[in-house]
């Protein structure tokens, strides 16, 4: 049964989106936003990491997002790599720190002189899946953002990742970055595990070890009824590889939080089930996470009971058909082919603009 999130208010956003049927644009008048590197220490991720007898080795993680340039990513094409727009960099880097050994795959959305669309969006996930159909090593998608709006192509993108046995890990989204009243994308869809974010552990949780104590969902997290878990949305530290050399960075320059920070930390806890399990399915391995989430109030995502779940090598009981809830009105397919140029939200807190049509940031509060 999937969890209705908490009430989440507005909060500094990473850019207030135009949903409009014409080319997009962006702020920067066709100028590449390049985030600016802030240098710092290694940030480590908010749960209990079983890396004594798991680190993800053998498993592979699509991450469909800005392109990434960082240690243990591999690119699907040449131009996948991108040390620039720093968001896909720095989901990159949770996915290694919660499964170190694992293999990134990156494979970039496509950007217009700084403009990201869900046809973009489209042709990187086919090219995600049709790599992984050849390389079956590749066991997850991540998907670290949000459309505003329904299209027949992204559904039809998302069931054929799901039919070639992949796992799709979302982001929730954060608030302000759909109007009021609109469904993100592809976070609702049926098939996709999404993750909401959660602030820290109060002080008394974290000494305890309790993942669930002291947590509340994040003030930012966008809530929905098509929400499964929650994680640690940061904030968190990348190694950023540039042809100058590797750099920690925590931000670009402000700090990487959101819900596009705890997506990865699921993904990569289902890569660490995977290494332990490899006969499982997808299905198998979104059950085992659900069902093993730590609850102290909010589901949160444990990958340490995930893996202790199945090391005894026992079949995994309770794997669930559907994750809706009954009776829940999802929203209806769309009867035809809708415009794709509608543009896509990075989930983070701060966005460096490399998806946006109109950027605007909210003063910190």
């Amino acid at each position: 049964m999937r969890y209705l999130a908490g009430h989440a208010s507005a909060v500094v956003c990473a850019a207030v989106l135009l949903l409009v049927g014409m080319p997009v644009v962006s702020a920067q008048e066709h100028r590449e936003q390049c985030g600016v590197p802030e240098p710092g220490e290694a940030l480590p991720v908010d749960v209990t990491l079983p890396h004594d007898v798991a680190t993800g080795a053998g498993v592979g993680i699509a991450l469909v997002d800005t392109g990434a340039s960082s240690p243990g990513v591999v690119p699907g094409r040449e131009e996948d790599l991108d040390h620039c727009v720093l968001h896909g960099t720095a989901v990159a880097g949770v996915l290694r720190s919660v499964a170190p050994d694992a293999t990134v795959v990156s494979h970039r959305q496509e950007t217009d002189r700084g403009a990201g669309t869900v046809a973009g969006l489209v042709d990187a996930l086919e090219r995600a899946v049709t790599h992984a159909r050849e390389h079956p090593e590749v066991k997850i998608v991540n998907m670290s953002l949000v459309a505003c709006q329904d299209t027949v192509e992204l559904r039809r993108a998302v069931a054929d990742a799901e039919d070639a046995g992949l796992l799709i890990v979302a982001a929730a989204g954060n608030s302000g970055q759909c109007a009021e009243g609109q469904t993100p994308f592809p976070a609702s869809l049926p098939g996709v595990l999404t993750v909401g974010g959660v602030d820290a552990r109060i002080p008394e949780a974290s000494q305890l070890g309790d993942l669930g104590r002291g947590r509340v969902v994040a003030d930012y997290s966008v809530p929905g009824v098509w929400v499964d878990l929650v994680a640690p949305g940061g904030p968190v530290s990348t190694v950023l590889r540039t042809p100058a050399g590797e750099v920690t960075v925590v931000g670009d320059p402000d700090p990487f939080a959101g819900t596009s920070f705890a997506a990865p930390v699921v993904s990569a806890a289902a890569a660490l089930v995977w290494q332990v399990r490899p006969e499982m399915s997808a299905a198998q391995v979104r059950s085992v996470l659900v069902s093993t989430a730590r609850s102290g109030g909010v589901p949160v995502v444990d990958p340490a009971a995930a893996v202790a779940s199945v090391m005894d090598g026992e079949p995994v009981a309770g794997v669930r058909e559907s994750p809706w809830i009954d009776g829940v009105d999802l929203a209806a397919a769309p009867d035809e082919r809708l415009e794709l140029r509608v543009p896509l939200a990075l989930t983070s807190l701060v966005l460096v603009g490399a998806l946006g049509v109109t950027v605007t940031r909210r003063p910190r509060g």
